[in-house]
């Protein structure tokens, strides 16, 4: 622990819902928006019971979803003077599945049918497995069937304490045990086997359980909402049957990952649980209130959510304009480039102050059209490669090169 560390301790004692998350050592949910610094308070918290309440053989584990955040919570830990330790896990849920369930206990257990070495499915022969099941099922056009919506069902289907099912057609569910069987007589795994095959591994097996408890006391989600129905029966099991001790953070208002099983249905039904602390961050420290309030009407009619309040800039204005359109999203990059673009250039508000949020990369690419007949210039934020740690890496070399104060690589061990 260092000076930074105990500075934002201080500055997390001046909320007092940021603090009583923070002290809590009971199972816990943190229901937390958008500014709330709840990515702080988890990683002073990870810090605290690193050092304080997890003793060796034992580690920390604290996972999430995409890759992303799991580079902001080492980054924290390292800012914060933490280096996880070979018996802590800092990663993705996929690889806390492979790394401690599949590969230690799997072959224990010949009726998972795990081929070892542990091969992930390459996207030819997923392809391949796909187009065949749409052959078998009659179905010509790939619109009709889309790989996505197979994959959704395969990660909402697991069984275990859960009481939230999220149903489908008969035709996808049929396509989707077509299609995992076919997996199945290949030497291949894929992400959603996986995840699914590890959670049914701790959920039948007291064995596996008991050895993770005893690796892991501890166990730290962020962006609970994102991960799914097989890790949320996963933490349920070691929750409540293992005796793990969770403290998870997420946000009901921010689930992104729908099209892979990601529903905040699942955090829901955690912070309701019996035996779980739930503790709702209502500050808002990035925005000021008429953003905070406008987001809020934007979001529409959704199951409630805490009042949000902005923690500072109270004094700043935004100014907004709702345009409702009754028509499909072609009419409205129209009007956003006949109407929308020339206001604001007429207000003497520059290209690069200007942003367009579109839900898909077929939607950006229509908007462009209509852009390019107005001869308005724009930059698509887009890359077709993997941000993979290597690219990471060479983005920080780009930034020491540009700024040597900027970036430093005392840690290149995730590399």
């Amino acid at each position: 622990m260092n000076s930074l560390f105990f500075h934002d301790l201080e500055l997390i004692k001046r909320d007092k819902k940021q603090y009583e998350a923070y002290c809590s050592n009971n199972n816990s949910v943190i229901l937390a928006g958008p500014g709330s610094g709840k990515t702080r308070i988890l990683t002073l918290k990870a810090v605290t019971l690193a050092k304080s309440y997890i003793h060796k053989p034992s580690g920390l584990a604290c996972i999430s979803y995409s890759r992303e955040s799991v580079r902001e919570l080492r980054k924290r830990l390292k800012q914060y003077g933490y280096t996880p330790s070979s018996k802590d896990f800092i990663g993705t849920v996929h690889s806390f599945s492979l790394l401690y369930v599949i590969q230690p206990f799997a072959h224990l257990y010949p009726q998972y049918n795990v081929k070892f070495p542990i091969k992930i499915l390459p996207d030819d022969v997923k392809n391949s497995l796909y187009n065949s099941v749409l052959k078998e099922l009659k179905i010509a056009d790939h619109k009709t069937l889309p790989l996505a919506d197979i994959n959704k069902h395969r990660s909402l289907t697991l069984r275990g304490r859960s009481n939230i099912f999220l149903g489908s057609t008969a035709q996808i569910a049929k396509a989707a045990e077509l299609y995992e069987k076919k997996i199945g007589q290949t030497e291949y795994i894929d992400f959603i086997n996986i995840i699914n095959l590890s959670a049914k591994i701790v959920n039948e097996h007291e064995y596996v359980r008991k050895t993770l408890r005893s690796q892991f006391p501890w166990l730290l989600v962020d962006e609970y909402q994102d991960l799914g129905k097989a890790l949320h029966e996963m933490v349920l099991e070691l929750v409540f049957n293992a005796d793990i001790r969770l403290y998870a953070v997420g946000d009901t208002n921010q689930s992104i990952y729908g099209f892979n099983g990601g529903y905040p249905d699942f955090l829901e039904e955690l912070s309701e649980s019996d035996h779980i602390t739930k503790i709702e961050l209502v500050s808002n420290y990035r925005s000021s209130q008429h953003i905070i309030d406008a987001s809020i009407k934007a979001l529409g009619p959704l199951p409630p959510y805490p009042r949000y309040i902005s923690g500072n800039r109270q004094e700043e204005v935004a100014d907004f304009t709702f345009i409702s359109c009754d028509e499909e999203l072609e009419p409205q990059f129209r009007i956003v480039a006949e109407k929308v673009i020339p206001n604001l250039l007429k207000k003497n508000i520059p290209l690069n102050e200007i942003g367009i949020i579109i839900n898909s990369n077929p939607n950006i690419h229509s908007m462009a059209q209509y852009l390019r007949a107005r001869d308005i210039p724009f930059f698509i934020v887009n890359w077709s490669f993997e941000n993979s740690e290597v690219v990471v890496w060479l983005q920080d070399c780009a930034l020491w090169s540009h700024d040597r104060n900027a970036q430093s690589f005392d840690d290149l061990e995730h590399v």
